[in-house]
């Protein structure tokens, strides 16, 4: 995506409530929480360069952990961006 655009994860998950999540990000050295992304979808808003990573959510109950199949983040550089797309 171009750089400054709005990018969303959403997941989609059903059990036994209450339901629980907790996104995640690594940029090449492990995942790290994502400090107060606790719901359902992610938003990052004014997405830059340093904003591509793999991201991933951890869904939780009282029984039970899961964890969502990585989403990766790319950011053209301002150059591709700038280009027509056919």
């Amino acid at each position: 995506m171009a750089p400054g655009r709005t990018a969303t994860f959403t997941v989609g998950a059903s059990g036994a409530g209450p339901l629980a999540y907790q996104w995640q990000r690594n940029a090449g050295s492990g995942f790290c929480d994502l400090a107060n992304r606790t719901n359902a979808s992610l938003v990052l808003t004014n997405a830059q360069p340093w904003d591509a990573a793999g991201y991933r959510v951890l869904v939780t109950n009282l029984s039970d952990v899961r964890t969502s199949t990585v989403a990766r983040l790319y950011i053209m550089s301002r150059d591709r961006a700038d280009q027509p797309v056919c």
